[in-house]
């Protein structure tokens, strides 16, 4: 669809009133929803003409902005109508996106300043990069230029930082491994499946994942994957950045490769689409699915683990934790890891730990933390105890049941069980919390055992 001249400037006339105004910042929030629609957006859309997607409908006025390219051709457009139409459009983006004297905590800021981006882009395409050209100075003048809210998204950006790195997320190392297993090794796999354990083994972008366009991966010597373009770079790919990736240690680099190939041989079919819409078809459903995989390994849901993004954090942390190299800051990998050009982007992934310290190492925050992981472990460990008390309680004034002989039967019986659980393969102290042994019984296990780590034991000729 395309709009001409005259129309764009019927639409702007009409929709840039306070009346007309008022009724397109109209929301309507569903029942048991967060995030409504606007249907006076929605009405405007209808009376253009623009094709409403009634899964994701229109929050804001970018579509009719992008539809309105043929107006930014100083070649066909005097330098009166253009002017026109950046004033009424400032009047209409500024009263519908309503930044106002919220600043930096309005969440409509980052769409504008998106918005504002197009019109850049389009005045620059039909006026070249003169910052001097008439339509440029228009631009300027109207309000329709970013730099009027560059300084609310730097400020929104540092506070969000300062946030973040100031209430810091401790997973203990063990949850995520438990995590990384669930995702890797889970049987008849789906394809958003797959999307996750790709972007969880080496930390990429969902659009990388779904696009061989942006991004093209090969495992290569020394159990690395090379990924070849990043999504923030243009271009031919060949001219694109090239990253090499160890996988997290739960899985090898060659192992990791069928997930992205399953991936795209599903997602091939929409190779025509743009960034933006493939990564749209995909994103909630991937988001929702993370959220299942976050839960259920039993590590907290937070704006920190909300999206696929968080797939990057959690890879980029939890390879500093366990990597080989120790002479790496933990600021020097993520950057390297994550092929950041900048040191900018690396900050905001410091809000993440990874932790594998003893608990009295610890300060309270990730006590907090492991507490809630660790909560139904605790209630079972608690049960377990009253259940010994109750035994002794009962057989009080038997003092041979309380022997040191039974008091070992009944230990060693919870050894041979464990025993059995380790030679099947659970060699993790969250595998066998997970069928019903404490920490306590465990450690115990490992001590009377005399061994260092779970593993299959073998018996000596002295034991009973």
């Amino acid at each position: 669809m395309t709009l001409n001249v005259k129309e764009i400037l019927k639409i702007i006339n009409k929709y840039s009133t306070p009346n007309a105004i008022k009724k397109l910042n109209e929301v309507e929030i569903p029942k048991g929803k967060k995030i409504g629609k606007y249907p006076g957006i929605i009405s405007m859309y209808e009376d253009i003409g623009i094709p409403i997607n009634p899964q994701a409908p229109p929050r804001s006025i970018r579509q009719f902005v992008e539809l309105s390219e043929p107006i930014y051709n100083p070649k066909k457009v005097s330098e009166k109508d253009f002017e026109q139409y950046a004033n009424k459009l400032n009047i209409l983006l500024e009263g519908t996106l309503n930044i106002g004297n919220k600043g930096a905590d309005n969440p409509n800021l980052e769409q504008l300043l998106k918005i504002k981006g197009i019109i850049k882009k389009l005045v620059i395409k039909y006026s070249g990069k003169d910052k001097d050209s008439p339509f440029d100075r228009i631009r300027f003048k109207s309000g329709l230029s970013q730099q009027s809210n560059i300084a609310d998204k730097k400020k929104k950006s540092k506070d969000a930082t300062d946030f973040k790195n100031k209430n810091q997320l401790v997973i203990p190392l063990e949850a995520m491994q438990t995590f990384y297993r669930s995702i890797f090794f889970k049987t008849n796999k789906t394809l958003l499946d797959n999307v996750i354990s790709f972007q969880a083994s080496i930390g990429c972008r969902l659009i990388e994942v779904l696009s061989s366009k942006v991004s093209k991966f090969e495992a290569i010597e020394g159990n690395l994957i090379r990924q070849l373009g990043v999504a923030k770079m243009k271009g031919d790919i060949v001219e694109k950045r090239v990253i090499e990736k160890p996988t997290v240690n739960i899985i090898d680099a060659v192992d990791a490769m069928p997930f992205l190939e399953a991936v795209r041989k599903e997602t091939k079919q929409f190779e025509n689409l743009s960034n933006d819409k493939l990564t749209s078809k995909y994103n909630q459903n991937v988001n929702n699915r993370i959220k299942i995989y976050l839960q259920n390994a039993g590590i907290p849901i937070t704006k920190e683990t909300s999206s696929s993004h968080t797939l990057r954090k959690l890879y980029a942390n939890y390879t500093y934790a366990t990597r080989k190299d120790n002479k790496y800051t933990k600021h020097q990998w993520i950057k390297e890891k994550l092929g950041h050009a900048g040191d900018t982007s690396t900050i905001n992934y410091n809000a993440i730990e990874i932790s594998s310290d003893p608990i009295l190492n610890k300060d309270s925050q990730q006590i907090v933390n492991e507490v809630k992981i660790q909560s139904n472990v605790n209630t079972k460990e608690l049960n377990e105890m009253k259940e010994a008390i109750s035994e002794i309680k009962k057989n009080v004034n038997n003092p041979a049941l309380i022997s040191k002989e039974i008091t070992f039967t009944k230990t060693e019986k919870k050894f041979q069980e464990l025993d059995k659980a380790v030679a099947d393969g659970a060699t993790s102290y969250d595998a066998l919390q997970k069928k019903g042994f404490t920490t306590y019984m465990i450690a115990k296990y490992k001590k009377t055992r005399g061994i260092k780590k779970l593993q299959p034991y073998i018996k000596k000729k002295n034991d009973k």
